[in-house]
């Protein structure tokens, strides 16, 4: 499931503290959880290509896509055995695995996060390849609503 940080900042890595806005009522709370790194590693990359050609405040907001990572008391318990099986759009499942929390990616919360601040905060894992597989199949699904068995088929688009 999980694999140790090593390398650049990457899809799928797991950081410690990361501040979101989370809607509560009628107003918005700022709140420290932990974040999955949904922007793509390229979009990652060409910070690093870019960067010294940035002004100081393109640089401040060059921003990753970040998805709160909640407990799964956050979710409905009606609906908690459809977001384990995988059947859920709003949420992509993560088991707990030792050292690692049982916790819930909400997708709905996802927010652009500046990548200074990221880069500031610590990694604390990162998706296992399998599991990063898993990620982009449930957000393909989330965003499509196709099953992607039919949309491609032995590795390509389905005419």
């Amino acid at each position: 499931m999980y694999g140790p940080p090593d390398g650049p900042l990457n899809q799928g890595d797991v950081i410690a503290g990361v501040p979101f806005y989370i809607r509560q009522d009628h107003s918005r709370e700022l709140v420290s959880v932990p974040g999955l790194v949904y922007s793509h590693s390229c979009d990652i990359d060409k910070y690093d290509e870019t960067k010294h050609s940035l002004t100081g405040n393109q640089k401040k907001r060059w921003p990753v896509q970040m998805i709160p990572l909640l407990s799964p008391k956050n979710v409905d318990a009606g609906a908690l055995g459809d977001v384990k099986a995988g059947r859920h759009r709003r949420y992509f499942y993560l088991p707990k695995e030792s050292p690692h929390h049982e916790l819930v990616a909400d997708f709905w919360l996802a927010q652009p996060i500046p990548l200074l601040v990221v880069q500031g905060l610590q990694r604390v894992a990162t998706l296992s390849d399998e599991h990063l597989a898993k990620l982009w199949t449930h957000s393909f699904v989330a965003v499509s609503r196709k099953d992607p068995a039919r949309v491609f088929q032995g590795g390509r688009l389905a005419s």
